[in-house]
């Protein structure tokens, strides 16, 4: 550290004001960075030329990536946000595998929108029936 420095800082050290204080700590972390910096300046010096070819590059694409942004920022508005989901019920399948896999009346907590504007559940002396409201023909008889 240089001579006038520490002289500087022992006469600021001696002062009990708090302001005064502040500006001291503010000082010390300037001389700090500034050691720093010439610690590394030296090292720079000291080092080989391949090492010196690194740290450019390094620095350089340290700068590129600063000016460009994060990957994330260049990418988001080409990848495609996540659909939200539509307000009701979603086709699931056809009217026959709905009934084998669920049932008559389980299937029609299964169907679209469109599915239950379409059918109607009936019953039938022989059992249940779901009916085609639009043709009035039975889509399945169980």
């Amino acid at each position: 550290m240089n001579s006038d420095l520490k002289r500087l800082l022992r006469k600021l050290e001696g002062s009990k004001k708090p302001d005064e204080r502040t500006d001291l700590e503010g000082l010390k972390k300037r001389i700090e960075f500034h050691q720093e910096k010439r610690i590394e300046e030296e090292e720079i010096a000291e080092s080989s030329e391949t090492e010196k070819r690194h740290r450019r590059h390094a620095n350089t694409v340290r700068a590129q990536g600063e000016r460009i942004g994060s990957t994330m920022d260049r990418l988001s508005p080409l990848i495609k946000k996540a659909k939200k989901p539509k307000i009701g019920r979603q086709f699931e399948a056809a009217l026959p595998k709905l009934v084998e896999l669920y049932g008559p009346i389980e299937a029609f907590k299964h169907m679209s929108n469109g599915q239950l504007m379409k059918y109607d559940l009936v019953e039938l002396p022989e059992g249940l029936a779901i009916l085609n409201v639009k043709n009035s023909k039975y889509e399945w008889r169980g």
